[in-house]
């Protein structure tokens, strides 16, 4: 990937910078790595020297001859080294955009079978539904805020707890998935704060419930929003939007790039969407093209915190060409995601664990 040694700085180790740094240096890069919110204690530091292509502190130092600069989205954009950095007119990247360039260095890795998911809210339960779906005869690795897991016949194995979703826990999903030398036909990441667009299939759940980052300077749905720009990508890809933030887009500040091609889905029977799912009387339909079918419901009760999980999934599902009778196997039986709202069933009472409302 490196034709010559070139210089980096990677900011922020706290929210999987030391993967990213680790990885860059990994393959040819110098990376100078500073913890912006001195968080990281010394021994990891020092552990990070310990390798001759890595300058890992907690102070900037004099910069030079630097190629890009990886900076989270989140932070603060009056950061000095940013600021310094626009001063000099140096390349800023996200972590999104440099888990993209090491990415694209695994030859073993096939973009197409890639899915990112990301968005304000239901991420975690879309991701749980699509992996379930589509794992009835597939193997998927899925990283979630539950953690990292391997689906297959519907069932998840839990292979490392404690991940976060940030771009770099996708690195370390990888390396999990290479050391139990597991080879899946689907990746499915949950992502936070956008994706880094090196997929197939990119799935943005919402931007309701926007809230700020960068102290305030920014908003997440301005981050997210750059899941339309792929400048980069050569490759043909989808992009899944929900219907309610279709004026969001088309009001961003982002192009849309050429070989991304946009879907739109809708919780609602009667929205212009290129996929329409939507209940009643205790059947579940979906309309697109030319097409309508149907899925019974065991119940209806948990429908309105997991509208917009349903539809995502079963419109991604689709696309994939997952077989409608396991769209219709997960659907019938399903009472809620594990962490989120459930659904149970005791001595004849329904009893409704709503301590998570299935919305994250």
């Amino acid at each position: 990937m490196c034709n010559k040694e070139k210089n980096v700085v990677v900011l922020d180790l706290t929210h999987g910078g030391i993967i990213i740094t680790k990885k860059l240096a990994s393959i040819g890069y110098n990376v100078i790595a500073i913890d912006v919110y001195k968080t990281v204690k010394q021994d990891i530091l020092d552990e990070l020297n310990c390798n001759d292509k890595i300058y890992a502190t907690k102070k900037a130092p004099i910069l030079k001859d630097i190629d890009f600069i990886a900076a989270p989205v989140h932070l603060d954009p009056f950061n000095e080294i940013l600021k310094f950095a626009e001063k000099e007119s140096l390349r800023i990247l996200s972590h999104h955009q440099v888990v993209a360039k090491i990415l694209e260095s695994y030859p073993w890795l096939d973009r197409s079978k890639i899915i990112e998911v990301t968005g304000t809210k239901a991420k975690t339960s879309t991701v749980s539904l699509l992996a379930e779906m589509v794992s009835a005869n597939k193997g998927i690795l899925l990283l979630s805020s539950r953690g990292l897991e391997y689906w297959y016949q519907g069932v998840p194995e839990l292979l490392k707890k404690g991940l976060s979703i940030t771009p770099g826990s996708i690195l370390e999903s990888l390396d999990k998935c290479q050391e139990k030398n597991l080879k899946p036909d689907l990746y499915i990441f949950e992502c936070s704060i956008g994706v880094t667009g090196y997929n197939y299939l990119s799935i943005l759940t919402t931007l309701d419930a926007d809230y700020s980052i960068a102290n305030g300077f920014k908003k997440a749905s301005d981050a997210k929003l750059q899941i339309i720009e792929n400048d980069s990508r050569k490759d043909k890809s989808i992009l899944l939007l929900n219907s309610s933030d279709r004026k969001a887009i088309q009001h961003s500040k982002y192009t849309n790039n050429k070989n991304q091609e946009l879907v739109i889905f809708s919780s609602k029977q009667y929205c212009d969407a290129d996929y329409n799912i939507y209940n009643s009387n205790m059947t579940l339909f979906v309309k697109y093209n030319d097409h309508k079918i149907s899925f019974p419901l065991k119940n209806n009760t948990y429908l309105s915190s997991y509208q917009i999980a349903i539809s995502s999934s079963i419109t991604a599902s689709l696309i994939l060409g997952v077989p409608n009778n396991s769209i219709a196997n997960v659907i019938y039986k399903f009472s809620g995601i594990e962490g989120r709202m459930k659904i149970h069933k005791i001595n004849n009472r329904i009893i409704i664990d709503n301590s998570n409302s299935g919305l994250t």
